[in-house]
């Protein structure tokens, strides 16, 4: 790719279209023969093995079957050939074995099924993790699932074909992915660049809706979207993660889908770097990454170079139109004096590079699926999806009818006072950790929740927590105590609804 002239990132002019992967999830599956399925479940710290379901060539005994005979091996898969990384690949201990049913239930005689299970603990989360997240990106294309090899001299077993991944609520999002094109100019205004960015999704459709599609549906615009953006950790190529590793699988639960009177339907994209990536470049041509905080409160999209020391590419009077218009809606044309523009500015660095493409992806999805309510389109996401979150409300304020940001990273010195005005009044759900070190909430929620308050705003909400602790009771500290979670890890509340969010969104 060419270095242009002088550029600033605008728009996206899409080329949609939605590419369903194969299956890789399923609702239920029993191994073919000489083969094995794994059972996992999406915990609050990622998605972990539950259990594997093995189909023997030979009938077993139940007296012959022990955990400490098995060794369970997993490791990373590359077009179909092992890559073994230290870091990654591993020697997983079963807790317990048996003979079991074709689905995993222990019977009292012979068959020919197996069955491991596996002690699933936060503590165990890193042998116990069945996706290969993060690889994508330093390996190159690899498999979202880990391959396992299963061996048991004591049985004569060695069994390495996998039948399926197995996981009710994630079985139940579909796969696909959006090809855009980002459109770059130069500062005459002409087209200095097209990148092709294919953005993977995923998408649930609540029953009530798969059931009653159709162009006479009496559901058709009566169905909420949520849009949930992740944060760091689930960007790059692996489809599955932005859904199980923050357990956003549990939106498509019955106890949250039924807050909704027909549910809800959720579209959770997946970033191929992330999201924090801005418009803005350097003179190198990279591209910065939020939070990039250089001006403070001041901007710099009227002004010249720097030094060179902090030289960025800066926009031309062309594009600086149509980005205060999405910012504020308001556009200065060329003729118009520029000092008209200086009162509300773009603040440096606050405007993600994907902040077009996301938009014609929600697009997409709205007119591919008339259930959805237009008039009801919620957002939310945590950490980097949180600071998604407020970009996107702040750049299509009258698109979302309200948000829910999770520890979010939008820098409260990258809002205006103009922005922050709109916020107030904009139906918005804050949540956050005061023990949060990842994301300092002094920085972002905490003065913009106090700014906003000093604008009247009252049709929000923000709840405070001290720390991050298991809320399900299984799951407890050397003290007894509940165990307790980095701060940051704020989403677990948020996607378990303990903090109300999805009985506050549906008065909306």
């Amino acid at each position: 790719m060419k270095i242009p002239r002088l550029f600033f990132f605008v728009f996206l002019i899409l080329i949609s279209s939605a590419k369903i992967f194969p299956a890789t999830i399923l609702p239920e599956k029993v191994p073919e023969e000489n083969s094995f399925v794994v059972h996992f479940s999406a915990e609050d710290f990622g998605a972990c093995i539950s259990k594997i379901v093995i189909h023997t060539e030979n009938k077993i005994m139940p007296q012959s079957v022990h955990s400490s005979d098995f060794v369970v091996k997993r490791m990373t898969r590359k077009t179909g050939k092992r890559i073994y990384i230290e870091k990654f690949n591993s020697e997983i201990e079963c807790s317990d074995a048996f003979v079991s049913d074709e689905n995993g239930n222990k019977i009292e005689s012979e068959s020919n099924f197996v069955t491991l299970s596996f002690d699933i603990r936060p503590e165990n989360f890193r042998t116990l993790n069945v996706l290969t997240t993060g690889l994508s990106k330093s390996v190159g294309k690899v498999d979202d699932f880990f391959s396992y090899t299963i061996i048991n001299k004591e049985l004569g077993l060695s069994v390495k074909n996998c039948s399926g991944m197995v996981n009710k609520n994630a079985s139940r999002f579909s796969f696909g992915v959006y090809d855009g094109v980002v459109i770059e100019y130069d500062d005459d205004g002409d087209i200095d660049d097209e990148d092709e960015v294919p953005i993977n999704y995923a998408f649930f459709k609540p029953d009530s809706a798969a059931s009653a599609s159709g162009s006479d549906s009496k559901l058709d615009g009566k169905i909420p979207l949520v849009v949930w953006f992740h944060g760091m950790g689930e960007g790059g190529k692996n489809k599955a993660s932005p859904i199980l590793n923050a357990k956003v699988t549990n939106l498509a639960s019955e106890e949250i889908q039924s807050k909704f009177p027909n549910g809800f339907c959720i579209l959770a994209p997946q970033c191929p770097t992330g999201w924090l990536m801005v418009s803005e470049r350097t003179i190198g041509g990279i591209h910065y990454w939020a939070p990039v905080d250089k001006d403070k409160v001041k901007n710099k999209i009227s002004g010249g170079m720097k030094s060179a020391k902090d030289t960025v590419t800066m926009p031309m009077r062309f594009l600086k139109q149509k980005v205060r218009q999405a910012f504020t809606g308001n556009s200065v044309s060329d003729d118009e004096d520029e000092t008209e523009a200086e009162e509300e500015k773009i603040p440096f660095g606050s405007f993600s590079y994907y902040t077009f493409l996301i938009k014609d992806l929600i697009d997409s999805v709205i007119s591919e699926n008339p259930e959805i309510d237009t008039s009801r389109i919620f957002v939310g996401g945590c950490s980097a999806g949180g600071y998604m979150t407020l970009n996107m409300i702040l750049v299509f304020r009258y698109f979302f009818r309200a948000a829910f940001p999770t520890c979010e990273f939008y820098l409260d010195s990258k809002i205006t006072d103009e922005q922050i005005q709109f916020l107030s009044s904009f139906p918005i759900f804050f949540t956050y950790a005061k023990n949060d070190t990842t994301v300092d909430p002094l920085k972002a929620t905490i003065p913009t929740i106090e700014r906003m308050k000093k604008n009247g705003a009252k049709d929000f909400r923000c709840t405070e927590y001290e720390d991050v602790h298991d809320t399900s009771g299984r799951f407890f500290g050397e003290d007894g105590s509940a165990y307790q979670y980095e701060g940051h890890a704020s989403w677990i509340y948020t996607l378990n609804n303990d903090n109300g969010i999805f009985d506050w969104l549906s008065q909306f």
